[in-house]
């Protein structure tokens, strides 16, 4: 499956993409709003300022550059990035395993976007990956999140507590494993 294939599989009012130089000011524009920053670590500023774009975008096509596989999309609408999703590894991780992360902009809440982005980008991280399971975790409030996970078939699998403004808050744990999103055949 290439990155256009996978565009395809999204609805046609939406497309995965690699970031790229001229995103700066739509990813600003929606990154830059407290609403998304509050369901996610405080890794991610707030405020979003150009700077911080400038420098997301720059990371990225480095990123993809060295790897040659993109694995931090664009999630765009009209050619706007109105959000992003992406895998990535972590400390405490098993082998075989990444985290799924994303955010979308407030404006487009509500509209089941998501829910037509992760099961595609399930997909395509495991087609061309050897991840045998992908996790996530939602602050405890977060639940539309929790929702498009649970219908992308994730599972709850525990909580654990991560730390936000300073304040610790409890997370919900999900996983998803390959054969759940390939198939038995597949895996």
């Amino acid at each position: 499956m290439s990155l256009m294939s996978i565009s395809r599989l999204v609805s046609a009012r939406c497309v995965l993409r690699p970031f790229h130089k001229g995103d700066e000011t739509s990813l600003q524009l929606h990154a830059n709003d407290a609403k998304v920053a509050a369901n996610l670590l405080d890794a991610f500023p707030h405020p979003y300022t150009e700077s911080d774009a400038k420098w997301w975008v720059e990371y990225c096509e480095k990123e993809y550059k060295i790897t040659g596989f993109p694995t931090i999309l664009a999630i765009t609408i009209d050619n706007n990035v109105v959000g992003t999703i992406s895998t990535f590894t972590r400390p405490y991780l098993q082998p075989g395993q990444l985290v799924l992360g994303y955010w979308l902009g407030s404006a487009y809440w509500g509209r089941g976007i998501m829910s037509e982005v992760v099961p595609p980008f399930l997909r395509y991280i495991f087609e061309h990956t050897d991840t045998r399971e992908i996790v996530t975790d939602v602050f405890h409030w977060n639940k539309a999140s929790e929702k498009v996970l649970l219908k992308s078939g994730f599972n709850v699998c525990g909580t654990r507590t991560q730390t936000k403004a300073g304040t610790p808050h409890e997370c919900i744990e999900l996983v998803v494993q390959r054969s759940q999103v390939l198939g038995p055949a597949q895996t």
